[in-house]
């Protein structure tokens, strides 16, 4: 019984897994994410610009202008923390 169960589970992570990754977008070049980012920061959406600035940064931290806009997603992007902006936005 006890190997009847942990089979099942078994499976069902595996078809959990499967759904959570088919389901997901094609993933994104650096471009795409740029692109993308510049546009919702043009349009103040910047809730949904702030992860993909969050990838920029994290990948490029030496650039100003994602950290600038990374600081100014997160000052306006309905963070509680008003002080870890300012690290970006010096």
């Amino acid at each position: 019984m006890l190997v009847k169960i942990k089979g099942f589970i078994v499976f069902l992570l595996v078809v959990g897994a499967a759904m959570v990754t088919f389901g997901q977008e094609p993933d994104l070049t650096e471009s795409d994410i740029i692109s993308k980012a510049d546009e919702l920061f043009r349009n103040k959406e910047y809730q949904n610009a702030l992860p993909l600035y969050a990838q920029l940064v994290s990948v490029h931290p030496d650039e100003a202008l994602y950290n600038y806009c990374f600081g100014v997603c997160s000052l306006y992007g309905n963070r509680k923390d008003k002080s870890k902006p300012i690290r970006y936005l010096n």
